[in-house]
């Protein structure tokens, strides 16, 4: 009777094992939640904040984030940069996230970041402007007039703000304020969060993008930081 009961209870505790193995290799270690036996794919991928604007011999730089549908460790965040146009806008990698550009000539260019699953991909596009070669002038004044706070935008709607005062220094010594046609051949439009509000580097239109805040500002082409903001930041809702 003994050694019956003795073999009865080591087949139950074999059976327990089993069924321990069991459900271990489905999901579950002792009760602990484990990862899933599958690796994780990409879920999305997103840019930082970037210039949209740049002049021919510049550089700037960019970056980009993958996001895995769970934390695999396994997992390639490795982003692959690629410019539609080299001879516009060369794009080297400077790490697995982050991409040095080169601005070779004037024109219009989209850089895409790919992920290891080469279906998902973040797609920027990139203006390349020549400054004037002329030096014939020189910018005296950028100045926004009108009260500074928010102004509040729907993502997708696009707005014109108004254009700044600008005025420039002629070679005969006298100065005038340029009119509204003329601000694209001595000034360029950008934006702080070009993902959140982009402008025409150009006209100065802004669209907005996605949720977030961005401010416009202008420049000088021919002289470095030498920039207004418009005063009000866009806030851009749903």
């Amino acid at each position: 009777m003994q050694i019956r009961s003795l073999v009865f209870t080591l087949l139950l505790l074999a059976g327990c094992k089993g069924l321990g193995d069991t459900t271990t290799n489905n999901f579950y270690n002792g009760g602990i939640p484990t990862a899933p036996q599958t690796p994780a794919s990409v879920s999305q991928i997103y840019t930082g904040a970037y210039k949209d604007s740049i002049k021919v011999g510049d550089t700037t730089s960019f970056m980009a984030r993958v996001v895995p549908t769970w934390e695999d460790p396994t997992f390639i965040r490795k982003v692959t940069w690629r410019s539609a146009d080299t001879t516009v806008l060369s794009v080297v990698s400077t790490s697995d996230s982050t991409a040095r550009a080169t601005a070779r000539k004037a024109g219009s260019v989209q850089v895409r970041a790919y992920s290891v699953d080469t279906t998902k991909f973040v797609t920027l596009t990139i203006r390349v402007y020549a400054a004037p070669t002329s030096s014939q002038y020189v910018v005296a004044l950028i100045a926004y007039s009108g009260p500074s706070g928010y102004d509040t935008l729907k993502v997708g709607a696009i707005k014109t703000p108004p254009m700044p005062r600008v005025d420039i220094n002629l070679a005969n010594g006298s100065q005038r304020t340029l009119a509204a046609n003329e601000l694209s051949q001595y000034v360029l439009f950008s934006s702080t969060n070009p993902l959140v509000a982009s402008v025409d580097v150009a006209t100065g239109v802004v669209t907005a993008r996605a949720v977030g805040q961005a401010q416009i500002f202008a420049c000088a082409k021919t002289q470095v930081g030498y920039c207004a903001y418009y005063p009000q930041v866009f806030v851009v809702k749903p």
